[in-house]
């Protein structure tokens, strides 16, 4: 019987990574709970929304999560030493400008000579570190937080129902920089005399995207008859769920150049988008459907998931748009009219809406005979696109064990790719122990230097709690 339980944990666990609004980098935090849950898998039923009428089972009437720590993921873009790099490019590009007022405040044939010595370094140094990181460099987080006691699963009206309350923040930081002129980093012979006596970097950017969607889930499974009077067969288990989901988001997108006089001199354009983010954030309350079917036929099981059958729907804030509402020599108005000609260029996109993309996923999972073993894989058929615009489609390979008694960890490994997108692959680890402790660890087979050092492009952990009854 455990084991059995063990493959329907199983065949739903790569799922939960693809719940909430748009299923973005929850790979690591929500996945690997779904499987190595033990003998009550709750993380399941936020997945599939049939799962509930199996988790529970015959001998349990109502289950709880207790308390789960925020699940915290990260995504870079393939830019070693993304951030180091920008931020030496900064300190660089303020010291020229102090080379070029020096110059104009001294007249010295000498001192012109050296700015335009340091604007053509600059321009050499990092006009390809810049065209880089504009073309690859970005920084995904994720940050995602079960209300205490959620997901709660009670059986009722011939079925079960489930209550999941969930907050799930995703950002991404990224630069951009107009595709006009010679370069990102320009030189500028303003008075004719042969020397460059002023830089600019052709509206180069950090953009921010982000997302804050509050949902409750209200679901309900039950298993379908089966036997001489029905069309399920009376060796086969079939369980049928839905799931409405109900969500606030607030979804933003802010702009700020590097260049902008009007800075403080320890303000940068990634301090002053922070500061700034929320300008043009915007709420909207939507409604989303999921729907689901289970099958398990001897050892082997079987299933389906429609993600937003019902899709949800989510506008933007102003994003480059009256810009006339700023003061003149403010940088808030520089950085709207920058994000204007950025978007008139076709570098970003007008804010407009977000509208989550319907997902077709299939499972399968085979309990293998008298070892607690069970192997199975998950495959979404279409490829859909997060908040933060990146577009995936997960393949998933899965193995766990349970040895059927309680006070023996029961685990779970696995092997996960991005089939579109970012194509990143995954290895994942589950434990759990006691039939309480949920610890789950995804960590990315991609690298990239941080501080001169190799780290993981990607990675995810959760950790959590919950109580059966």
């Amino acid at each position: 019987m455990m084991n059995r339980r063990l493959g329907w944990m199983l065949l739903v666990w790569p799922l939960w990574a693809s719940a909430g609004p748009d299923g973005y980098l929850r790979h690591g935090g929500g996945a690997v709970s779904s499987l190595s849950t033990g003998s009550t898998g709750l993380a399941a039923a936020l997945a599939n929304p049939a799962a509930g009428a199996r988790l529970l089972g015959d001998e349990r009437s109502v289950a709880t999560g207790v308390l789960y720590l925020p699940h915290v993921g990260y995504e870079v873009g393939p830019v070693d030493n993304f951030a180091e790099n920008f931020e030496e490019f900064e300190d660089r590009f303020d010291e020229v400008e102090a080379q070029i007022e020096q110059a104009e405040q001294s007249g010295d044939p000498n001192d012109a000579q050296a700015a335009n010595d340091a604007i053509e370094a600059l321009i050499q140094d990092f006009n390809p570190v810049l065209r880089d990181i504009v073309d690859r460099g970005y920084f995904n987080i994720e940050l995602q937080q079960q209300l205490p006691v959620t997901p709660a699963l009670f059986k009722a009206l011939g079925g079960v129902f489930t209550v999941d309350v969930s907050a799930d923040l995703k950002a991404r930081v990224e630069t951009l920089a107009s595709v006009e002129g010679a370069g990102i980093v320009q030189g500028l012979d303003t008075d004719g005399d042969g020397l460059l006596d002023e830089v600019e970097t052709n509206d180069l950017a950090a953009l921010v995207t982000s997302g804050v969607f509050t949902q409750l889930g209200l679901g309900y499974s039950r298993v379908l008859p089966s036997g001489q009077w029905s069309a399920v067969p009376s060796d086969m288990t079939l369980l049928a769920g839905a799931r409405l989901n109900i969500i606030q988001g607030s979804l933003s997108k802010q702009l700020a150049i590097v260049d902008d006089d009007a800075d403080d001199e320890e303000d940068t354009a990634f301090d002053r988008v922070e500061d700034n983010y929320d300008a043009n954030e915007a709420s909207t309350t939507a409604v989303g459907l999921d729907v689901g079917l289970l099958a398990q036929w001897r050892r082997f099981s079987a299933g389906v998931t429609i993600f937003n059958l019902l899709p949800p729907s989510f506008d933007f804030g102003d994003f480059g748009q009256r810009c006339d509402r700023f003061d003149a020599e403010s940088g808030q108005r520089a950085d709207c009219e920058a994000t204007r000609r950025l978007i008139d260029q076709g570098v970003v996109d007008a804010a407009g809406s977000y509208d989550v993309d319907t997902r077709l996923n299939i499972e399968g999972a085979y309990d293998i005979p008298r070892v607690g073993w069970t192997i199975g894989l998950t495959l979404d058929l279409n490829k859909a696109s997060s908040v933060l615009g990146d577009d995936y489609q997960w393949f998933e390979l899965v193995a766990g064990h349970d040895s059927g008694r309680w006070w023996l960890p029961d685990f779970a490994v696995s092997y996960r790719q991005n089939l579109a997108g970012s194509e990143q692959s995954y290895l994942g680890v589950g434990m759990g122990l006691l039939r309480v402790l949920r610890l789950n660890i995804s960590y990315g087979l991609d690298s990239t230097q941080v501080d001169g050092s190799d780290q993981p492009r990607s990675a995810a952990v959760s950790l959590g709690f919950e109580i059966p009854f």
